[in-house]
């Protein structure tokens, strides 16, 4: 109220955060007899864990930071461009029709939502 910011909602002045990760066989668990979304399996990467070892204690620390300075969070997952190893050595040369469809159309979509997304700084 007295117009300083102590950085509890630092969050509020931070982008939307987004993951994108490129794996072939990366695919979301099942939780409650269905597949978690791309979204709600970050956040499952998110919780805390249970424990006191050092190596727990700076994955919460790291997770509680993501949390507050990115309260917008998505994850997006990409499928392989192609199975062709020559292709894949080449990605930079290559047309976008010798890529497969699954992977432009993700692509495609997640470069959209990520522009779609932004807002106007205050």
């Amino acid at each position: 109220a007295d117009g300083k910011d102590r950085g509890n909602n630092l969050g509020q002045h931070f982008p939307e955060l987004w993951v994108a990760v490129q794996d072939a066989h990366l695919k979301t668990p099942h939780r409650n007899g269905r597949r978690l979304t791309a979204d709600e399996y970050l956040e499952v990467m998110l919780e805390k864990k249970d424990g006191h070892t050092k190596v727990i204690r700076s994955h919460n620390e790291m997770t509680d930071s993501v949390k507050a300075f990115f309260p917008k969070r998505h994850l997006r997952l990409i499928p392989t461009p192609t199975i062709d190893s020559d292709v894949l050595s080449n990605l930079d040369k290559v047309d976008d029709r010798d890529l497969q469809r699954n992977y432009t159309d993700a692509v495609d979509s997640f470069t959209r939502e990520v522009w779609n997304s932004g807002s106007v700084k205050k």
